[in-house]
């Protein structure tokens, strides 16, 4: 026990140390025609990755290198955790069964209960999922006509889905959308934890317990009040991805199956939204690795079968709009940290955001830690499997983060946080009730578990009954809501005034961040840049510039600040000053027509 302790600590100290290292590590500066933070400071945007890899490197490498002692026999138990298993060892648990049904009813029940959001229009995030959606909406393109810089489906394809089930182009009707995914993705939440109960192995009343309290944790990470929560809606592949490997401990026959969605995971998370797609990719690695460590070799042809597949098939599918989607891929992962990063807190000072990136980094750091004592461990009352759950939780925990190394203020790092809440409540949760598996005498009587747990279910639950009675009443009004509901009166007048400007033009060009404009104008972007705070290099500026011989309108704004185009775009800024006049000004817009020559 005393030489647990020791170790414990050590490893505490080694991480606290790596903290300190951290200002330390340094890349040196390249320059570069983008303006954003990194450039005003001279910091390069691989700078805060690079620190973040190393950081969770050290103690690994100090954990591995205590594991050199005995080598053969510690490797002999990590092989241990891989090795093949074609029957499931779990028991059924009808009692664990109808609390998952409660559970998915309670949160349906709840999502028709939710009032629905009036507040006033967020013209930069909103404008990004609609405006892309329009231009799609009129010429049909994807890639080829808006730069997509989350995701194609996000930005494009979501809000026609959804404006064509309702028969109706509105901001609610997107808004309505929105709110349907948190839905999803709270289900797949409930999914992913009654399966890691399964796969805890606990005996069947406490499994209720653990399920009953995981999933009062996990659906608290996220609501649909406050969007920007420990989770997002965006991360409903990742859990996808997560929800195929547990299924393969849980129904180990059907393996084979279960791995032929890899390959449709794979494009589709990357459709769906680059960065956690490429979480989704990596976390696909995992699984083969895991193939191939488990020497499932049959199985391990079938997932690369499936991913070589999809991908053809998506390639075909697309045609001509493949190429843009490649060429728009290494674009945006090239320049997006170096448009809209912002520098990484410095751990244990006194820098804005500090106190949570250290909190953060420790836990991510630990957790891994903690995954690998256990893959090395040779005896432990967690079987194999859910040691394997909580280690892959542990990866995803650690790829999570990498969301905040290139945008790292409050809300990123906060939105990186989601599954390390998950992995430690899985484990405090399993050892306390394995703990009390001394005492399970008092919880003997499943069906009185069972009725306590779902009333304190009920409890935990916003439910409201008029909502729910007149629910399509109120989604057909919120959705054919007309959208001056969701502005202010300033954006009304300006709207109103501006299509009587620009109601002859085929296309505008926006020349400001309110990517909301080109909606509510009900005018597609006569360039790709819809978004303008996508434009970096010098090359991506003169691209711009050669798409304006298109229109004779750009709209712009009087904003100052470090993502505004009037600080970053100087050449492009530079070519609409010469080139257009002012012809409108209204609050911070200004509408601006190409000078007659």
């Amino acid at each position: 026990m005393i030489k647990k302790l020791f170790y414990c600590l050590l490893f505490i100290l080694i991480i606290i140390a790596s903290l300190f290292l951290w200002p330390f590590i340094e890349i040196p500066y390249r320059e570069t025609s983008i303006i954003g933070d990194y450039s005003a400071n001279k910091y390069n945007p691989n700078n805060d990755l690079i620190r973040y890899i190393i950081f969770i490197s050290i103690p690994v490498l100090f954990f591995l290198l205590t594991k050199s002692y005995k080598f053969k026999e510690n490797i002999y138990y990590f092989n241990d955790k891989f090795k093949n298993n074609d029957e499931s060892k779990f028991q059924s648990n009808h009692y664990l069964n109808l609390l998952f049904f409660s559970f998915f009813v309670l949160v349906t029940i709840e999502f028709l209960s939710i009032d629905f959001p009036i507040h006033t229009i967020d013209t930069f995030h909103e404008g990004q999922q609609m405006s892309s959606a329009f231009k799609h909406r009129k010429d049909g393109s994807l890639w080829s006509g808006s730069y997509v810089t989350v995701g194609i489906f996000i930005e494009t394809i979501a809000s026609n889905l959804i404006w064509d089930f309702f028969n109706n182009v509105s901001i609610g009707a997107t808004r309505y959308l929105n709110l349907f995914f948190i839905y999803f993705l709270k289900i797949l939440i409930i999914v992913n934890l009654f399966q890691i109960t399964i796969i805890s192995n606990l005996k069947q009343n406490l499994q209720l317990v653990f399920l009953f309290f995981a999933s009062l944790i996990g659906l608290d990470l996220i609501d649909y009040y406050h969007q920007i929560g420990q989770f997002v809606w965006r991360e409903i592949f990742v859990f996808f991805i997560l929800i195929v490997f547990f299924q393969i401990f849980i129904t180990p026959k059907y393996t084979n199956i279960i791995l032929a969605t890899t390959g449709p995971i794979s494009c589709l998370s990357v459709f769906w939204s680059l960065d956690r797609g490429i979480n989704c990719n990596l976390l696909v690695l995992v699984i083969l690795i895991y193939l191939i460590l488990s020497k499932r070799n049959k199985s391990l042809i079938i997932s690369i079968f499936s991913l070589f597949a999809s991908w053809l098939v998506s390639y075909l599918y697309f045609g001509e709009e493949f190429k843009f989607f490649v060429e728009n891929t290494i674009s945006t992962l090239g320049e997006i940290n170096q448009i809209g990063g912002i520098l990484h807190p410095i751990p244990l000072t006194d820098d804005l955001n500090s106190s949570r990136a250290t909190k953060t980094l420790m836990l991510i750091s630990l957790s891994t830690l903690i995954s690998l004592y256990f893959l090395f461990l040779k005896k432990t009352s967690m079987n194999k499997e859910f040691i394997l759950c909580i280690s892959i939780i542990s990866i995803i925990a650690f790829l999570s983060y990498g969301y905040a190394t290139g945008r790292s203020d409050g809300p990123h790092i906060k939105s990186s946080f989601g599954f390390v809440i998950i992995f430690y409540s899985i484990i405090i949760l399993y050892f306390f009730l394995n703990y009390l598996n001394n005492f399970s005498k008092f919880f003997t009587n499943k069906k009185i578990l069972l009725f306590l747990i779902l009333v304190l279910s009920y409890l935990n639950f916003n439910i409201n009954f008029q909502n729910i009675i007149n629910y399509k009443e109120r989604v057909n009004k919120y959705t054919s809501l007309e959208d001056r509901h969701f502005l202010k009166d300033k954006e009304i007048q300006f709207i109103e005034n501006a299509q009587i400007i620009v109601k002859d033009y085929d296309c505008i060009q926006l020349f400001t961040n309110d990517a909301m404009l080109l909606y509510l104008l009900r005018k597609p972007s006569c360039s790709i840049y819809y978004f303008p705070i996508v434009i970096g290099s010098k090359k991506s500026q003169i691209k711009f510039i050669n798409s304006l011989n298109k229109t004779d309108i750009v709209i712009s704004d009087t904003y100052e600040h470090k993502f505004s185009s009037n600080y970053r775009l100087k050449y492009a800024k530079e070519h609409i000053n010469r080139n257009y006049s002012n012809i409108y000004e209204q609050d911070v817009w200004i509408i601006k027509k190409k000078i007659s020559k």
